[in-house]
């Protein structure tokens, strides 16, 4: 009994070992999705960069436009709360203060932030002679990607809490029928706004995903297999193609 074992074992070790030449003797190539994938991490970045310049002072559009209306409402809100409800009257003050400091975020981010532009300038430096060097550039590359998509969404959902809180402690603290009150409904709505149009960067990243997820390349694995005429199982390689 001990003698079937090891020699199961030992014929599980040689498929094993054996598997790699299959895929190679079939004409399977073994390659990184990230140096497969097209387009390239890299070639995405370079086309991206190149658009960047003329849509860095309308990227923000969501975020400034839900911004501003907040701000409004700030505004609206000095003759419009309940000196009941607000007796000091800090209420407007948080619709200016969230208003006003995205809007300054979002034009500072225009003015400095160009993800696609600076990664560009870093992977041009970066040698790409052999296969090592091909794929550092890449996974940096996909790392530029994802790290502007993570900022976005991360603008995305605070631009929509503090607006829409702002808005929300605005609402509860004007006066019922008056202007402010609808204003600030108006301001919760277009609070929404980023999250439904949300930065060219997010995208970018989730169709980069997309294509990487479509790569398709040799699985070898071992199987036993059964002789029809003598009714005895044996050890074979299994070699498909299958979507990582």
């Amino acid at each position: 009994m001990s003698r079937k074992i090891t020699f199961v074992v030992v014929t599980l070790c040689f498929v094993s070992i054996l598997m790699p030449f299959a895929a190679y003797a079939s004409g399977a190539d073994y390659e990184y999705p990230e140096l497969m994938v097209t387009p390239r991490a890299s070639d995405r970045i370079s086309q991206e960069a190149k658009q960047e310049a003329a849509t860095k002072w309308t990227r923000h559009i969501p975020i400034q436009a839900s911004a501003l209306m907040t701000l409004v409402a700030g505004a609206i809100q000095f003759s419009a709360k309940d000196p009941g409800k607000d007796a000091e009257g800090r209420s407007p003050l948080f619709g200016i203060g969230a208003g006003g400091a995205w809007l300054v975020t979002s034009f500072l981010l225009s003015a400095y932030y160009n993800p696609y532009d600076s990664a560009q300038k870093s992977l041009a430096g970066m040698p790409a002679r052999t296969q090592r060097e091909q794929l550092t550039r890449e996974r940096y590359a996909e790392e530029a990607i994802e790290s502007a998509a993570c900022l976005g969404r991360r603008l995305m959902w605070l631009s929509f809490m503090t607006n829409a809180g702002a808005s929300a402690w605005m609402l509860s603290k004007a006066t019922s029928g008056s202007m402010g009150m609808f204003v600030d409904i108006a301001a919760i709505a277009m609070a929404v706004t980023p999250v439904f149009f949300q930065y060219r960067w997010q995208s970018v990243a989730a169709e980069q995903r997309s294509y990487k997820k479509r790569i398709y390349g040799p699985v070898a694995a071992p199987l036993f297999l059964q002789d029809p005429a003598s009714g005895k199982v044996g050890t074979g390689v299994s070699l498909t193609l299958a979507f990582n």
